[in-house]
């Protein structure tokens, strides 16, 4: 009875032991180091950003509505607002809204 009670408690042991995940790895087809073309194409990225950005600017300085840019970097608007009612949960509404292009076709 004493053996069998051991030899339950040496499979336990190795089962735990041997229910360890592996450390993640880098798949074969990446690799981690720096690749110029990338770095290259996020620099022109920011330029080409910045550009539109002050076209941007130059249209809302030179329009008579009041623009506000959002956190995420789009300029908007607000023409109407209608305080009265506020939209409940799990309520329709409805919102009107327009864009626009600032390129000259």
């Amino acid at each position: 009875m004493r053996k069998n009670s051991i030899i339950i408690q040496i499979f336990f042991i190795v089962l735990i032991v041997s229910c360890h995940r592996p450390a993640p790895q880098l798949p074969a087809n990446k690799s981690d180091t720096i690749d110029s073309t990338s770095i290259g194409l996020l620099r022109l990225n920011e330029k080409m950003i910045l550009s539109e950005d002050s076209l941007i600017q130059n249209y809302v300085d030179n329009s008579n509505s009041a623009y506000l840019k959002h956190d995420l970097g789009f300029w908007y608007n607000i023409e109407k607002s209608d305080l009265g009612n506020t939209v409940q949960a799990n309520q329709e509404c409805e919102v009107l809204y327009q864009v626009y292009s600032l390129e000259k076709d």
